[in-house]
């Protein structure tokens, strides 16, 4: 499989768990940011796919996934004080999104050094980028998860570039 298949078959893989966790949670807010990165990662696919067509890749639009995340996390603590829920216990659905992000970078970090586009290399970078964001926000649902009010009191939000 090469590798244009192959971060096809990453980015399928990525919308469908996502749109799934969307689902799955009770919490409105958490099902925003799930279909948040399905639609991120549905963009990378349509830019993965425009290559293997030899058609223009769509621009990526920046976005500011910092302020969106702390203000789900706010209204999330908020709403598990109000209702008296437990830490939302998906870990192993979060482990797995994990793993397809990491995979996503080590796929992509190998493409960019065989691209020979210099168009294709800087959407490698920022698609790596955005692959890099999201495996820190995946990283704080698990933490958020384990401790919330802890989380976001201790939040470092420098740490979600924006890509």
């Amino acid at each position: 499989m090469g590798f244009i298949d192959m971060a096809k078959q990453i980015e399928q893989e990525g919308i469908q768990h996502y749109h799934r966790l969307a689902e799955e949670t009770p919490y409105r807010e958490m099902a925003g940011i799930f279909e948040y990165l399905a639609r991120e990662e549905q963009r990378h696919y349509d830019i993965f796919d425009a290559w293997q067509k030899k058609h223009k890749a769509p621009e990526i639009e920046r976005t500011d996934i910092a302020q969106r995340a702390k203000k789900v996390f706010e209204r999330l603590t908020k709403d598990i004080d109000s209702l008296g829920v437990a830490a939302i216990d998906q870990d192993d659905a979060y482990y797995k999104a994990l793993t397809l992000e990491k995979n996503s970078v080590s796929v992509y970090t190998e493409m960019l050094a065989k691209t020979q586009s210099p168009e294709q290399e800087k959407q490698l970078h920022f698609i790596i980028g955005q692959e890099e964001s999201h495996m820190r926000l995946v990283q704080s649902l698990m933490e958020f998860q384990r401790h919330p009010h802890e989380w976001l009191e201790n939040a470092e939000w420098h740490h979600f570039d924006e890509y």
